[in-house]
């Protein structure tokens, strides 16, 4: 059996799954609770795996390990873990069945590791069912919240700062596997690959940060347009350092078009979904 098989089937299952429980329920919090939570499985396993060098996935789906890792992480995180979530909070799971859910996952990660396609280091099978049963009763929680219709600027700040965290996320993951358009080195860690995506998630981290709280707390969207500039001529001076690499032919334009981007799908994300 193809290793990449597993995590195929458990993609497909999970984007199948989103979509009819999106179109059955007709609910945009639905989208935005799962796309936050992504973001904040991403960024958790972002630490736990790569900062702290917990487990290591392995689904052959490209030939550099620490990409092939990165591209594991992102269908377990982004896709397969939103999904449980979403399951949970659509129909209103009780505590007992999100318990049994956790236990499930045990059992595929368990399964996982006997394929032989995912790997651990110091990382315990009980630790992944204690912290997805957490993040199960956080979406529960966190779903109240957002249909209390209170427009709590720091429950909106947060919820904005981590699906558009997820979504640039997962660009800048598959620029950065599947093409040679920017490389971050600054000689720190001894992998380049490794540092690569840690100084990349670094990078989003802080923009979609810098941005979420303009648009969020500022009422003028001048500080938000003086902000891209900074951020740009920031980002151009990190090329003229040699830290950020750029392959692409119109470097400034580049880093632009990139900030200008985010900066768009934030702002439309906060007028357009965040309010409804």
């Amino acid at each position: 059996m193809s290793q990449s098989l597993p995590f195929f089937i458990l993609l497909v299952l999970s984007l199948l799954l989103t979509v009819f429980i999106l179109w059955r329920k007709s609910n945009k919090r639905l989208l935005l609770l799962f796309l936050f939570i992504g973001g904040l499985a991403h960024l958790l396993d972002f630490f736990i795996m790569f900062i702290l060098n917990s487990y290591v996935y392995k689904p052959h789906f490209v030939q550099n390990p620490y990409y092939d890792n990165m591209l594991g992480s992102l269908v377990s995180q982004t896709f397969v873990y939103p999904t449980a979530a979403l399951i949970v909070v659509a129909y209103n799971w009780s505590i007992f069945r999100v318990f049994l859910l956790s236990f499930l996952f045990m059992g595929i990660e368990t399964l996982f590791l006997s394929l032989d396609i995912y790997e651990h280091f110091w990382w315990k099978t009980f630790y992944t069912g204690i912290f997805m049963f957490i993040g199960f009763l956080i979406a529960k929680k966190w779903y109240e919240g957002m249909n209390k219709g209170d427009e709590s600027k720091w429950r909106n700040f947060l919820t904005l700062y981590f699906v558009v965290f997820v979504i640039s996320g997962v660009g800048i993951s598959l620029i950065t596997v599947f093409t040679s358009l920017n490389t971050l080195s600054t000689d720190f860690f001894s992998d380049g690959e490794r540092e690569q995506i840690i100084l990349a998630t670094i990078y989003i981290g802080i923009v979609n940060f810098l941005y979420s709280m303009s648009v969020v707390y500022s009422a003028n969207s001048l500080y938000t347009y003086g902000l891209l500039c900074i951020i740009c001529a920031v980002s151009y001076s990190l090329i003229m350092l040699n830290i950020l690499e750029i392959a692409a032919v119109y470097k400034l334009l580049s880093i632009c078009l990139y900030n200008v981007i985010v900066l768009i799908i934030i702002k439309s994300i906060h007028n357009r979904l965040l309010f409804l």
